[in-house]
């Protein structure tokens, strides 16, 4: 007997525990959804606007309205919703009108949130990224030829198609003082001087002349005045002076070239 009630409990037990681990849907048919992840529902409704209640820290559920349309005396809400913890919730607890007025007549519409189904699609997720496909994309290779078509081009760019320095030439030694002058009174004689030619023999006389009469630390007015004031080369001065700059004839370019013939000949460190 009392193995025939011992076996009756466990058969008792043994189906108890088969209806209760059976699946079943929910009486209220409500959604079964995981956390984290945006669903969305469309509600209609005819009363004042509606809007989502303020964000509050710890709320169960984040609601936003992506949209809404009119139809007729009714207002079609697209409404988006996420669940951050497990349980039963009705959405339209977390919706209110923009007004102020009550909203007792919304509709409800009750979401279930599965922790256990949210933890299934983590460890999903992670196996797809442990599998993730790997694209080859030779960022490094890629990177390492632009540095060096940079380099190249910043070297072309310095250093192609520049002319190169050209070696500076020796200037030839001038010639003393006294062949120069030779040179001028050898042209003057012959008729060839043009104005250019006068105006350097010019400085080049009075240079000369300044130097030789130590006339270096006055102006070039007094220095003018003190050359043709000298009895060495005044008389030179003043008939070159007027050679230059009147109308000469040949007979007084022959005479400017005798008066300054003297002075073409080297007489070492002499002064005038």
């Amino acid at each position: 007997m009392i193995k025939k009630i011992a076996i009756l409990l466990g058969f008792s037990i043994g189906v108890a525990l088969l209806i209760f681990f059976l699946p079943r849907e929910n009486e209220a048919g409500a959604p079964e959804v995981p956390l984290g992840v945006e669903h969305a529902v469309t509600i209609a409704y005819n009363g004042p606007e509606l809007d989502v209640k303020p964000y509050r820290f710890g709320v169960p559920v984040n609601l936003r309205i992506a949209g809404s349309v009119k139809e007729g005396q009714f207002t079609i809400y697209d409404v988006r919703y996420l669940l951050n913890a497990g349980g039963e919730f009705d959405i339209t607890e977390f919706l209110r009108a923009k007004d102020g007025s009550s909203v007792d007549d919304l509709p409800e519409f009750k979401v279930i949130g599965l922790e256990k189904l949210s933890q299934g699609m983590d460890t999903h997720i992670e196996q797809v990224e442990e599998m993730g496909v790997q694209i080859w994309h030779y960022y490094y290779e890629v990177m390492a030829m632009v540095m060096a078509l940079w380099i190249i081009w910043l070297f072309l760019l310095i250093f192609y198609g520049h002319p190169k320095k050209e070696t500076p030439v020796e200037a030839e030694p001038e010639l003393p003082f006294e062949e120069r002058l030779m040179e001028y009174v050898k042209k003057m004689e012959a008729g060839s001087l043009d104005d250019m030619a006068k105006a350097r023999l010019e400085i080049l006389l009075l240079s000369w002349w300044r130097q030789k009469l130590d006339l270096s630390h006055k102006s070039m007015s007094e220095t003018s005045r003190d050359i043709k004031e000298s009895p060495e080369c005044g008389a030179a001065a003043k008939l070159l002076e007027k050679w230059i700059h009147a109308p000469a004839s040949d007979e007084l370019s022959q005479e400017v070239a005798a008066s300054l013939k003297p002075f073409t000949v080297c007489s070492g460190d002499r002064t005038l």
